[in-house]
This record gives structure tokens, C-alpha cells and sequence, in this order.
């Protein structure tokens, strides 16, 4: 591959060498939806677009471990790549320690569906260089060289981020000025996009140490190497922040389609699934208010190959590498294109909820309403005229029923028992909003107090 071939690309890695410019990106997806009318950040000229994701297929079952963050692109040899987080699961319902997650698991493949060959992992962490843990690879090509950005921990308020260089994409050496840098706290998941001239890092961080306020930061360079000071793209400022650790923002990913910017958010505390999709005209600001859908995918990496686009997933609860089509859905221009609906915490939106129990929901300290026996939990949203669709986005648990306007909700299944599930639904039948409200009733179906339903959130995007 001639060096000129990366350095006019704005994506994430370029497939070399069979194409010039690969967009590497794109992330989660699931969805149809979206009401919106353009943000401060995105151009009046430039339409938006909501990803919509297909069904999940897993390619690579890494049983008895897991595959987390991860990175996937083409080599020049035309062989997919596959680097990332691993460990053996964690049996007995417990969560996973992150902080044992010394080594990347590398895979190859020759297509996205495979069949993957996983190869002796790669990175194992380096205590010399004072390395705790390795997280979160991204793989970008430039100037003949592959590039692997990770997180490599070494203090809360210290965390590195490093670099690993390859000619191959099979023998990896670490940059000999390693750490790039530090920041704070459990600074992680770096993402490096190709914007023009210039290189743009983003990753997760807590805004100050007297603001623990979760953020998607950023830093530019010209080389790879050399970073400047960092920036903020993304602030979480409407969710009160329990934990330290950036808790709301995880697995950035930004991908630039048709003159726009789409920054995919992991939010694990609304969802272990929950991967929330603003725009913006600006690479460096993305704001709340610009949030168009929330797709149901952890960690996910959006892959173009050749013109499609796809999406890869992965998980601590879940058996591997799972892909899926991505395509992109024009949206309409409605404000405000989101509403939100926090059922444990307040009552917006809520028209009756029986005798519905507040309870703790999640590590974060939040709340959910829990029905009683044969109980209802519904919601009221105002919808405004011109509205084509609705994607309704809740987290849920126990045994249910959906009810819209009366009507038993399309795709509408009673809930599995036990653990918090995400769940969205379509709506495309404009008579179900006509009245400029869209009721949404939650019905308990449980035999037992175990399977009580328990309802943690709803969002509600027009499109």
C-alpha cells in the first residue's frame, strides 16, 4: 500500500490495499426511529440519518471466555483481523474483574462471518512499563504501519494510554514512548478517527476531580504519536453521577456519514445493552440534546466492507463475537426527537402507576417501579403532528404484557424472567398517536413475586 492511500481517508482504518479509503467505523445499531429537527450541531444542508441494525449472528464463540471492547479491520492480505478484551467467564452469577484482563485475544478470518481461527493472544500487559491491565484495542493503518491504541491502567488517576505498532498486523512491538499519555480517571477506550489532515483520539474520562461528571474526551495529532492536551466532546450532565469511573460513557466510537457526525455512547447503567447515538456537524461537540436513538449492543464497532456496513458486538454475559448488518434510515425533522422517562427517579410522563413499588435498580443507585400482582405502570408522551414512526426503547424485567393505545403493542412478548432486559419496539401506525399522545401501558403478568415487572426507564424517539 502506497502511504498516499491512508492519508486523505476519513475513517477509522483503511483496507489495505485493496481500497484506498476504508470508513473503519460505525457502531451499534438496532432501531427505526427518530423525530428530529437538525441540532445546533449539524448543518441545515446535511440530512440526518438513523443506523438501524439487522439481526445478530454470532461468528466466533470464545466459550468458556469472553470477548469485550475489541477492534476489527482488514489486512492487506485481505484477512480480517479481530483484537480484544478477554478473559474466562465468571460462573455463579458475579460480575467479571476487569482488572484481570491482561492479554488481547486476536482472531482471523477471511470474511467478516468467517470462519474466525483465534490465534495465541497478543499484549499481554507490561508490568515494566507499569501496565495493570490491557482494555479496549482500536487498530487504525497509516503510512505502512498498523496502529493499536489501548488503555493500560496503572491508576485510577494516572490510567495510560498506549500504543503497539505492527508492519503485519501479526507481530506487535509497543511504542518506545509509551504512555502517549495519562489522564484521569480510568481514562480508557480509545477510538482514533481520520478527520482531514488531522487525527482525533477519543476516549472516556471523568470530567475533574472535583466534577465526576462521565465525558468522551479527546486529543489531535498529526502523527500518531504526539497528542494535544484534551478537549470534551460528550458531557453527561443530566445523570447524577454515583460512580467515579466516567460510569455513564464507554466505547466511543464517531463515524462521519454523508457530512455528519455520529458518536455511538456505551451506557451501561442504562442498560448493560444500551448504546445511545448522537449527531453533530462539530467533531469536538456533541450535545444531550442531540441524542437520535439508542441501539441494543455492547461495545459495538461499526466495519465497512466494500459499500455495506456492519456492525460487530460483544459482551461479558455473551458467548463471542456477534455481527450484524447496519444500514442507515433517513430521519425527519421533529424537536425534540427524544423523551425520556426515568421510572424509578420521577414521575414525567406517568399517568398511573397502581401500587407500584419504588426499588433499587443497577450499581448505580437508581431506581425502578415495580408492579404489584396484575398491576399496570403507563405512560403518556406527546407526540407532535407529521410524526411516520415511533421506536419505543425501555429496560425491564419479570413477566409483562405492552399495551399502545389500547392496543396489544407489534412485537409485543412477554418478558423472559429474572435478569434486567433492553427491549425496543416499532411503531409505524400512525392511528396509534393520532390523538397527539402515545400511551404506552406496562401490564404485570407474573405468576409469582419473582416475576413482578419491573420497569427501569422508557425513551421514546419519533422519527
Amino acid at each position: 500500500m502506497r502511504e498516499s492511500d491512508c492519508q486523505d481517508g476519513r475513517g477509522t482504518a483503511c483496507r489495505a490495499p485493496t481500497f484506498r479509503k476504508l470508513f473503519f467505523f460505525l457502531f451499534l445499531l438496532a432501531g427505526f426511529v427518530c423525530g428530529y429537527d437538525f441540532p445546533a450541531g449539524a448543518e441545515d444542508s446535511a440530512e440526518i440519518f438513523i443506523p438501524i441494525v439487522g439481526p445478530s449472528k454470532l461468528v466466533l464463540d470464545s466459550n468458556p471466555a469472553y470477548i469485550n471492547d475489541h477492534t476489527v479491520f482488514q489486512a492487506g492480505d485481505g484477512k480480517w483481523h479481530l483484537i480484544g478484551i478477554t478473559h474466562q467467564k465468571v460462573l455463579g452469577g458475579k460480575l467479571p474483574v476487569p482488572w484481570a484482563e491482561e492479554e488481547f485475544i486476536h482472531a482471523v478470518a477471511p470474511a467478516l462471518e468467517g470462519p474466525w481461527t483465534v490465534l495465541p493472544p497478543i499484549l499481554q500487559v507490561d508490568r515494566k512499563l507499569g501496565e495493570t491491565h490491557v482494555w479496549a484495542p482500536h487498530v487504525v493503518y497509516y503510512l505502512g504501519q498498523y496502529y493499536c491504541f489501548y488503555a493500560g491502567g496503572g491508576g485510577h488517576w494516572t490510567s495510560m494510554i498506549n500504543l503497539a505498532q505492527s508492519s503485519d498486523a501479526m507481530t506487535w512491538t509497543r511504542y518506545s514512548g509509551n504512555p502517549l499519555f495519562r489522564d484521569f480517571y480510568d481514562a480508557r477506550d480509545p477510538m482514533a478517527l481520520r478527520d482531514g489532515d488531522r487525527w482525533i483520539l477519543y476516549y472516556t474520562k471523568t470530567f475533574s476531580r472535583e466534577e465526576r461528571r462521565s465525558t468522551v474526551a479527546y486529543r489531535t495529532s498529526d502523527d500518531l504519536a504526539h497528542w494535544s492536551e484534551p478537549g470534551f466532546a460528550y458531557v453527561v450532565r443530566s445523570l447524577p453521577a454515583t460512580l467515579p469511573n466516567s460510569q455513564y460513557t464507554e466505547s466511543p466510537f464517531v463515524v462521519l456519514y454523508r457530512g455528519l457526525y455520529y458518536l455511538f455512547m456505551c451506557t451501561p447503567d442504562l442498560g448493560y445493552q444500551a448504546t445511545r447515538v448522537f449527531v453533530s456537524k462539530d467533531p469536538f461537540n456533541f450535545d444531550e440534546a442531540d441524542e437520535i436513538t439508542t441501539l441494543i449492543a455492547h461495545c459495538a464497532e461499526v466495519v465497512k466492507d466494500g459499500e455495506r456496513y456492519y456492525l460487530t458486538h460483544a459482551g461479558w454475559f455473551y458467548d463471542g463475537l456477534y455481527l450484524a448488518d447496519l444500514t442507515w434510515r433517513p430521519a425527519g425533522k421533529f424537536s425534540p426527537a427524544m423523551r425520556f422517562a426515568n421510572s424509578g427517579d420521577n414521575d414525567d410522563y406517568l399517568v398511573s402507576a397502581g401500587k407500584a413499588k419504588k426499588i433499587r435498580w443497577g450499581l448505580a443507585g437508581q431506581h425502578a417501579l415495580e408492579a404489584q400482582a396484575g398491576q399496570a405502570i403507563e405512560y403518556a408522551f406527546p407526540i407532535p403532528e407529521g410524526v411516520q414512526g415511533i421506536r419505543v426503547v425501555f429496560e425491564s424485567s419479570g413477566k409483562y404484557r405492552i399495551k399502545v393505545n389500547g392496543e396489544a403493542a407489534p412485537d409485543s412478548m412477554e418478558a423472559g424472567l429474572g435478569d434486567s432486559t433492553l427491549q425496543a419496539i416499532e411503531l409505524n401506525q400512525a392511528r396509534l398517536w393520532s390523538s397527539g399522545k402515545l400511551t404506552l401501558r406496562f401490564e404485570d403478568s407474573g405468576a409469582s413475586a419473582k416475576d413482578r415487572l419491573k420497569l427501569a426507564y422508557v425513551k421514546v424517539y419519533i422519527f
